[in-house]
Parts: C-alpha cells; structure tokens; sequence
C-alpha cells in the first residue's frame, strides 16, 4: 500500500512547526524560491507555479527553466520528507503520484516481539496527576517511572525526555539529539549519534538536581530513524540502547502498543508529561503532566498545512486553555491510561507545537504504533540479547 505525499508548494509551508528541545546547536536553515543561478544556503523551499525551485540544504534557487520543474530538486524534496520518488517520471516532468509513501510493514515475525511478556509494563503508584506548562507536578519519582531526562553532555540544562520501553531501550524523538556541523553534507549538518554526546538520568523527577534522587545510564547506541532529517520534522524518532536495567517502584517500562496502520483516533485523551519550561519565560520545571484531547488530522494540517508530515503523526490540544508543551518537553511521551488494568501505554512522542507554548497550536506527536516494525527491529522485539559463544579461559 502507498500514500502520496503532496509536494510543498510555498516556501511558508515549510517548517511551520516549532520543535520542541532546548536551544538548537544550529539555527535554521532557511531556502529561497523563484528564479536564479545556483546559490545560497537553503533548506528545503517551495514551488512558485512551474518557475524553479527552491533548495534542498546548499542549493538556493534553481533558475533557468520557463517551464516545468526540475525533478533533481524535487526529488530530493521528496526524499527528505522521508518519502519516495517514481524514479520513472521524466526529467521534466512531475504527477500527482511522483511522490509518495509507503505503509509501514506489518510485524511478519510475532515470536521476535517480547513486548507482551512485559506484564509489569505501565504501572504507577498514581493513576492520573489529576489534572509542561501550567501542568500538576509529580511528586515521587515513583509518578512516571519509565520517563528520562536526556540532555547534552557537560550540561545541567535539560535537552528532552525519553521513555524505558524495556530493559535495555528508551524512545526520544530524534530531534533531542545534538547535531554536528559539516559543510560538506547536504544539509550542512547531521544527527550526533555518538554516545558520548547525550548524558540520560532515570528515576527522577527534578531536572535541577536529578543525581539527588536519579542515576545516571551509561549510552552504549544511538540509532536515528534512517529516514529522519535534521531540518525537517519527518520520522522524527530514535532509540537509545542502555546497559540492561533492574525494574523496580521507580524504574518501569511503559506498555508499547501493537502494530496500527490507522492514526491514534481523534477524540482519545492522552496525558503528556515532562522536564522543560513551566512557561516561555521559566527555564524548567520539575516532571509535569498534562491532559490532551487528540484531535483529526484534518483540522491539524488546516493549521500547519503542509509542514505536517503525510502520516506517522498525529496531533492533540490541551483540554485546560493554556496547557502546553515547551521547550525541553521534546521526547515527552503521550500516554493512554486503561482505567480497568490501571496501565500507561505510549501512543506518541512529542517533537512540536506552538512557538509561544501557550497551547495556541496543537502539539504534534510522532504517532509509535505506525513505527512499531521499525521499533521492533531495532531492539530485537525487546527480547534477550543472543550471549557470545566464545569460550572462557
């Protein structure tokens, strides 16, 4: 099955959405349309009609052609909004069809996913907070016990959460992570996914003193979605593999879902807690929970257009006015809660939302149930690593 993926077709319908980690390393890298020579640092611009095309990182406009689109460009559009292209469109010509995107395979393998032997999954010795900014505060670090501080190494400022998914891998957005400059990619930047780059804390809910009640996790791999890019806001996710970890009151897995090839339904209530500022104003704050009401795809993309990624995303306004994640709540998972088993199950991670995190927007959440195959895999369905064989002396 494929879905296509509408072109951009004006430069203000790229990159609307503000994301939502602590301050950049690198500033935005912005891209002009219309026509003109080769040029300029862009990022990824929009169609004016059939006259050129704005850049895809490193390339400004290019110019020169009265009719038609360049396909070269278009292509690389394409590709980077995690996309593929029907390579057997000619070089001047661009369908409806030319871009587009496949379904995500369903689990073909069911006895390589130890998600649901994880019956300890999910629990808490609080249901709700009761009722990120203008959020309840948990008051244990025994709250949300799968929730991780992330933030750069060398620092004491937090860069995002993460959520324990099982005894060895924790899920963040892969807009957490730090990027490093090099001119000579396209971009002119990359992901860090080096191990030393991140520091995690667990089991705490203060971001200003986390040692005094947490631990740090060594990180021993960092794998990016292999289809995220850093200027744009598709499969935004990444995993983070940690030695194996001892669950106990405030170190739990939260419940992962199965595999969906439908979006979180609009309507469903989901709760969003995090690390970062209380307001645009307060640096942050300790863990806070917020309740969301997820709303249509529809009403999201009349609003961030085509900013918002073809799939894999959904969105959710704050059910008080004025809620809202912030900066530092990147990573932050969207959780159902099953009032019958009393369990917390991750629909979403957070990567965007308002510029003024004052719930004037509705925040976006990566949708984890559409990566679930690509999840699975990573982490080897969260099932035992394979011991060596070598023999001891």
């Amino acid at each position: 099955m494929c879905f296509r993926c509408p072109l951009i077709t004006t430069s203000s319908q790229v990159n609307q959405i503000p994301q939502r980690l602590n301050p950049l390393l690198l500033g935005s890298l912005t891209g002009n349309t219309g026509l003109g020579g080769l040029g300029g640092l862009g990022g990824l611009g929009g169609l004016t009609g059939n006259t050129g095309f704005g850049g895809l990182g490193g390339l400004g406009s290019l110019g020169g052609l009265s009719g038609g689109i360049n396909n070269i460009v278009l292509k690389g559009n394409c590709e980077s909004r995690g996309c593929c292209w029907d390579s057997s469109n000619s070089i001047f010509a661009a369908t409806a069809t030319s871009c587009y995107q496949k379904a995500f395979p369903k689990i073909s393998d069911v006895s390589l996913d130890c998600y649901n032997t994880l019956t300890t999954c999910g629990t808490s010795d609080v249901g709700i907070l009761a009722r990120v900014v203008g959020g309840t505060p948990a008051v244990s670090n025994r709250n949300r016990p799968w929730q991780v501080i992330i933030r750069a190494q060398g620092t004491n400022v937090v860069r995002c959460s993460g959520t324990i998914i099982c005894s060895q891998w924790i899920i963040t957005a892969a807009s957490c992570l730090g990027r490093i400059r090099d001119a000579t990619l396209p971009l002119g930047s990359a992901v860090n996914n080096a191990v030393t780059s991140i520091e995690v804390i667990a089991s705490t809910i203060d971001p200003t003193n986390p040692l005094g009640t947490g631990r740090t996790l060594a990180v021993s791999r960092i794998v990016v979605h292999p289809l995220y890019t850093v200027t744009q806001n598709y499969h935004d996710v990444a995993l983070i593999q940690v030695p194996t970890l001892t669950f106990g009151v405030t170190v739990q897995p939260v419940c992962v879902p199965p595999f969906a090839t439908t979006v979180v339904p609009a309507a469903t209530t989901v709760y969003v807690a995090g690390y970062g500022r209380a307001s645009a104003l307060i640096a942050q704050a300790p863990l806070q929970e917020i309740k969301l009401t997820v709303i249509t795809k529809t009403a999201c993309e009349a609003i961030y257009r085509t900013s918002l990624p073809a799939s894999g995303v959904f969105c959710a306004n704050p059910v008080t006015a004025g809620q809202d994640t912030c900066n530092g709540d990147g990573g932050s998972p969207a959780l159902t809660y099953d009032t019958t088993t009393n369990k917390f199950t991750i629909v979403g991670i957070n990567f965007a939302g308002s510029d003024d995190c004052s719930g004037s927007r509705p925040m976006v959440f990566l949708d984890v149930a559409e990566y679930r195959e690509w999840i699975r895999k990573t982490t080897n369905g969260c099932c035992s690593v394979v011991g060596a064989r070598s023999g001891k002396k």
